[in-house]
């Protein structure tokens, strides 16, 4: 077990698995990412104690960590030119965890991602909340 998981990166290969072959040849490189958490900002209440804070704190920090990698893949793609493809847990998914390993919203969450698949998922050509401005080289 380790305690720096997610303060560091929280999406990570890019660098070290997947750089040496985006580098020179013909053939067309897609890079997809499952990011398996909404990206979002999302409310909720937080006891009025110190602890509670904290805690929340931490969890807003790592899930912005995650939306920063995000966007960093996607400069990393732009400049080694794949094609990069994201998805995650759309806001509209009206389900919230219980707990860490909440299998009931697990199954329900496989279930609604299934169906989005089942529907031709439409993957995200850029990182959370941006789009290319006009004129912009951001590639569809």
């Amino acid at each position: 077990m380790h305690g720096d998981g997610g303060v560091r990166v929280e999406v990570m290969l890019y660098e070290d698995a997947i750089k040496p072959f985006a580098i020179g040849g013909q053939r067309d490189r897609k890079l997809y990412i499952i990011r398996n958490q909404q990206v979002h900002p999302e409310w909720k209440y937080v006891k009025p104690q110190l602890k509670y804070f904290a805690a929340r704190a931490i969890d807003s920090l790592t899930k912005s960590q995650g939306v920063g990698d995000l966007f960093r893949l996607y400069v990393y793609a732009q400049r080694d030119g794949l094609d990069y493809n994201l998805a995650y847990i759309p806001q509209d998914f009206p389900v919230k965890s219980k707990s860490e390993f909440d299998t009931a919203y697990m199954n329900q969450l496989f279930d609604y991602a299934y169906k989005l698949a089942k529907a031709g998922y439409p993957w995200s050509k850029y990182p959370p909340d941006f789009s290319p401005s006009r004129g912009g080289s951001g590639r569809r």
